[in-house]
């Protein structure tokens, strides 16, 4: 195959392409499956709410409080502090990943939607926590999920509109390197309120200006786990120009399909001069025979996909929506790869398509970890 010569990228181009591809990966998707969430065994509690609408960037904002969920939910659970008030829904829990939304009540005058249940927000606008903790004291990780630079807590004049007072988000927690030998998770789950305040420039760069207003909020509760999964290792590998990626493995559970992969540059490639360079997969498809398969709209984790660097150019793509009774069948393809180092003047954007074909098997329970040994 011909190689194809990648396109350079400015500095403000690049903040716009890898930010979004750190953060969600991709562009925004809207539901149009046959077989997506609609048709997901759901049931709803009259209690859970539904979120306002509020401007956020890669923070996932609900239009249901459990989506996607396939069992019972589990009551909520609720802190006050200092004015606010944060209740916790367990929506869900599978061999992927624990997923909970957070409705966050402020005091008058202050902005739900650029306060965050965390542990601290990065440079970088990353989420980082809070803290998830089982019966054994294994910690769940939180995956990324970046803050809002659309939202901040101190407005700059009079003449913006009053903030709103209430706001939903959601956390999604890791559990693909965790064993499934339990039917229900006793959980501890810890962090603190920290708003974005204001936001400072240096040059094309914004960072947050952040300050915690409460500490050590705390809740315990349990959530059952639908335990069913689909795996296939699939170890294909596609080339196109000089990028080669390697599909490994693919699991799929009640919540999302979860693809490992790996790639890598062809020596004296036109990309040499990113030498040491992060290789990032972009505007991920995945299709059931000949129907594309969407993620619900919004952000990750509710909708969009969500990819994390698990070490030299290994990654770990989670794709929102329920495949368990899909077809066998199924193709998933990157179209765009991005070549290049976070903060620097220019990228390289490679075209594809890179398509890997695979078969699923039936679904099953099984007691190890979704992702390889």
């Amino acid at each position: 195959m011909k190689d194809r010569p990648g396109t350079i990228i400015n500095r403000r181009v690049w903040l716009i392409v890898i930010g979004l591809v750190l953060a969600t990966a991709a562009t925004s998707l809207a539901l149009t499956s046959n077989r997506g969430p609609s048709q997901v065994s759901t049931t709803l509690n009259s209690a859970t709410p539904t979120p306002s609408t509020v401007h956020i960037e890669t923070v996932a904002v609900s239009n249901s409080a459990t989506p996607y969920a396939t069992l019972p939910p589990v009551a909520p659970v609720t802190a006050s502090t200092n004015g606010y008030t944060i209740t916790i829904y367990p929506v869900s829990a599978d061999p992927s990943r624990v997923l909970i939304t957070y409705t966050l009540t402020t005091p008058p005058g202050h902005n739900a939607a650029a306060i965050y249940f965390a542990n601290n927000i990065t440079a970088d606008w990353d989420l980082e926590g809070p803290m998830l903790t089982m019966r054994d004291s294994t910690q769940l990780l939180a995956r990324n999920i970046r803050a809002s630079s659309q939202e901040v807590e101190d407005f700059p004049d009079l003449s913006t509109p009053a903030p709103a007072t209430s706001a939903t988000k959601a956390i999604v927690f890791d559990r693909t390197r965790h064993a499934n030998t339990s039917s229900v998770l006793s959980l501890h789950l810890i962090g603190d309120l920290i708003a974005v305040k204001s936001i400072t420039y240096t040059s094309v760069f914004m960072y947050p200006i952040t300050e915690t207003i409460a500490r050590n909020l705390s809740f315990d509760f349990t959530i059952p786990v639908d335990g069913f999964r689909r795996t296939a290792d699939v170890n294909q590998t596609v080339r196109v120009g000089d990028i080669t990626l390697t599909l490994d493995r693919v699991s799929v559970t009640s919540s999302e399909a979860v693809f490992f992969m790996h790639g890598s540059r062809e020596p004296g490639s036109n990309t040499d001069g990113f030498q040491g360079a992060s290789l990032w997969p972009s505007n991920l498809e995945v299709r059931t025979g000949t129907n594309k398969v969407k993620t619900q709209t919004g952000d990750y984790p509710l909708g969009n996909f969500n990819l994390q660097d698990t070490g030299t150019r290994r990654w770990v793509i989670f794709y929102p929506g329920n495949l368990l009774q899909s077809d066998d069948q199924l193709t998933m393809s990157i179209e765009e790869i991005v070549v290049g180092y976070a903060h620097t003047d220019t990228v390289i954007l490679y075209e594809g398509p890179w398509a890997f074909r695979f078969t699923l098997p039936q679904a099953t329970i099984e007691a190890g970890p979704l992702a390889s040994p």
